[in-house]
């Protein structure tokens, strides 16, 4: 540049996110920031004093990049250097460098002014590369420095990162660009300070875990921290409620899920899409770029931190980092009390006990991780600030849209939710869409819904009176209204390349979720018609096959244990009669030719039905078996059954065996409905007794296909 001064009567706008736009020539007041927050409220500014603005000259810098260098000798900006990357615009830009000298001031120890005020008016837009700027200035011994901008109308400073400072020099990074001084203070204040923002976990950040969503499945760490620190400073500070837990969507008034986060969809929408498109960017070459600026020199990132909370009052948006990882976590810091800075982690909300400590020449590694389930020992600490990396006005419309609920409309994939009806046979009869806007009433009891199109994602069922777990499809209904919450999350393919993730990660990854009334209108059962006092004889079969849980055991064995594999076959018949709807029968057999009875036999049996469909509702059955008089050697066979609810009406004429419960192998049957099944058997000789222990059925299940049973209840007439 060829250098040139000349008096600027006015900048033609303001523009972006920065502040822009001087006054005339004349001497001007500018508010700043001056006293030492200790209460983390913004101190009053203080009026300063400044000189005529002075322009330096005009520089154009085309898409490929370039670096501007200030020639101006004995100027107060000579030397000053802009690097802008290649990238970083996609057209060719123009700037514009001019300054104005500080006179007087009244800024006190916080901030000693080392440089003019400076304005650099470039692009309107926000860069896509992080754009250096090397200010000269001289920095006092024992002193740091570092940039900020400053706001004429409000008399706001914030701090901008820094890259480098040395003794002629001060070197910051940022996206985008506006009235800039160099502040420089005692390391002797900042060592030992405490500023306490008024930020608090539990209070002010999310409540909303760091699993990511469809969109970020790589974590929401960014995307939580700068919505939480433009709410708390944009909103908060202004007198609304606390952050915590205010986003709760639940189903609307008298429905809040206030302990269940997985609902509520605009919030986790909005942090998402914040992670998305307002983040610091995180592709790679931008990251190391951050990332060897912060590896330099620890104790100037922590300075740094220090220096930005003791001016504004603000928290401040940081990031930690170790070498070799290509993926960093964000993290809020609220406060410092010496050499402890106080964070906010996203991955674990609510925790106001999360601490990073610097140990005078590094920082002791922090644990956390991108993801909440990611865990890394982070010994870099980088800081980011406020504007300078994040779009600050592009949070303001996401939160517009987060509260009208338009958040994500056109980010988040739609989801096809598909109701299956069967026969009796298990054929699909019928496939229809599950209405998430109105009431849907079904009249079969068990609900089967399918994600459509989406073999990377899973579905999962919250009932609402029981959020602590979920359910697949197909559920069981209740009769009337039952709200169920349908949750779809997925995404597995990046979680494996990136953080290692299995299937059983995969539904933290949020994709959707939508509480819906499913009504089910249970049928009026007809009644049936039968004379149950004509039935006289009742028989239960039941026939057991498979691998006995607890196998025999005989003396001479001692204490080792053989399985048992084998299957059992038991018949209750008795004859009686129904008292109302519930049939009762004892009986006492003596073994012999007349009554073609193996053994002596006494036993009893009650079955209950439903009065109205004749269902069976209850059931109980018990036999001993008693090989005859002289017989060698003498066996005692004992046996009982009972259970409930069978979903099979009683036979008048069964078939031999007929299906009650069956086991598979996928051990998705729960066989409930049979209470217990006992069977024992005795043997005694002379010389050894054989003990084969009760085999036993209590509440089972079928999660290793162990069991097989099959039960039969038929009645007859004579």
């Amino acid at each position: 540049m060829t250098p040139s001064r000349r008096i600027l009567g006015k900048w033609s706008a303001v523009r972006g996110n920065g502040w822009r736009g001087f006054c005339s020539a004349a001497c001007l007041l500018v508010l700043l920031a001056a006293c030492e927050p200790q209460t983390g409220q913004p101190v009053p500014p203080d009026a300063v004093t400044v000189g005529d603005s002075v322009w330096v000259d005009t520089a154009t810098v085309d898409a490929g990049g370039g670096t501007i260098v200030v020639s101006e000798p004995g100027g107060a900006l000579d030397g000053l250097v802009i690097d802008v990357p290649a990238g970083a615009y996609a057209e060719s830009t123009t700037w514009e460098v001019a300054y104005r000298p500080i006179l007087a001031n009244s800024f006190g120890d916080a901030v000693e002014p080392l440089s003019p005020l400076i304005s650099l008016d470039g692009p309107d837009d926000y860069a896509d590369e992080l754009v250096q700027v090397t200010v000269p200035v001289t920095v006092p011994d024992g002193y740091f420095a570092m940039g900020f901008y400053c706001d004429p109308s409000t008399g706001q400073l914030e701090a901008i990162p820094l890259v480098d400072q040395t003794a002629n020099s001060v070197t910051l990074a940022t996206r985008h660009f506006s009235e800039v001084l160099i502040g420089g203070i005692p390391l002797s204040q900042l060592s030992s300070q405490s500023v306490d923002t008024g930020f608090l976990p539990g209070r002010d950040d999310w409540h909303i875990p760091n699993w990511g969503s469809l969109i970020t499945p790589l974590g929401n760490c960014s995307g939580t921290c700068i919505t939480a620190m433009w709410y708390f400073i944009e909103r908060r500070k202004q007198g609304e409620a606390p952050l915590w837990k205010r986003y709760d969507n639940g189903m609307g008034p008298g429905w809040q899920t206030p302990d269940f986060w997985v609902d509520d969809d605009s919030a986790i929408k909005l942090i998402s899409v914040a992670q998305a498109e307002v983040k610091v960017l995180l592709d790679t070459e931008v990251y190391n770029k951050v990332l060897a600026a912060g590896l330099k020199d620890a104790e100037r990132n922590f300075y740094a931190i220090a220096y930005a909370m003791k001016v504004t009052g603000e928290p401040q948006y940081i990031a930690i980092a170790k070498e070799g990882l290509p993926i960093g976590h964000a993290l809020v810091c609220y406060g410092i009390n010496g050499r402890t800075l106080h964070v906010a982690d996203p991955n674990a909300p609510g925790d106001s006990t999360r601490t990073i400590t610097f140990d005078g020449t590094k920082f002791v590694p922090y644990a956390s991780g991108a993801r909440k389930d990611d865990s890394q020992a982070y010994d870099k600490v980088l800081f980011y600030g406020k504007t300078s990396l994040v779009q600050w006005s592009r949070l303001a419309s996401l939160w517009t849209d987060a509260e009208a609920g338009d958040i994500g409309r056109t980010k988040f994939p739609d989801f096809d939710l598909r109701v299956i009806e069967r026969d009796d046979n298990d054929n699909i009869v019928e496939k229809y869409g599950l209405d998430m806007l109105n009431d849907n009433h079904v009249d079969k009891k068990l609900f089967e819904v399918q994600l459509q199109d989406r073999s990377d994602c899973i579905l999962r069922i919250y009932r609402f009176e029981n959020l602590s777990t979920f359910e697949t499809s197909p559920i069981e209904l209740k009769p009337g209204i039952n709200r169920l919450g349908f949750y779809v999350a997925g995404n597995p393919e990046l979680l494996g390349m990136y953080l290692g993730g299995t299937a059983e990660d995969w539904y933290l990854c949020w994709g959707a979720f939508d509480w819906v009334n499913v009504i089910y209108d249970e049928a009026t059962p007809e009644p049936v018609d039968d004379d149950l006092s004509a039935l006289t004889k009742c028989a239960i079969s039941v026939n057991v096959h498979g691998h006995f849980r607890q196998p025999p055991i005989y003396e001479w064995q001692g204490s080792e244990l053989q399985s048992y594999d084998s299957d059992i076959s038991q018949t209750w018949t008795g004859t009686g009669s129904f008292s109302g709807n519930t049939f009762s029968a004892s009986w006492s057999r003596a073994a012999g030719t007349i009554s073609g009875e193996p053994y002596d036999s006494t036993g009893s049996l009650t079955v209950t039905l439903d009065p109205i469909t004749r269902d069976v509702m209850s059931f109980t059955a018990n036999k001993t078996e008693t090989s005859p008089a002289g017989t060698e050697p003498v066996t005692v066979t004992t046996a009982s059954i009972g259970g409930r609810g069978l979903p099979l009406r009683y036979y008048l004429n069964a078939p031999q065996y007929a299906p009650y419960l069956e086991c598979d192998a996928t051990g998705n049957t729960v066989c409930q409905t049979i209470d217990s099944f006992q069977y024992r058997v005795e043997q005694s000789e002379s010389e050894w007794v054989t003990v084969v222990p009760w085999t036993e059925m209590w509440d089972f299940t079928c999660d290793d296909a162990d069991w097989d049973p099959v039960v039969v209840i038929s009645f007859t007439t004579e």
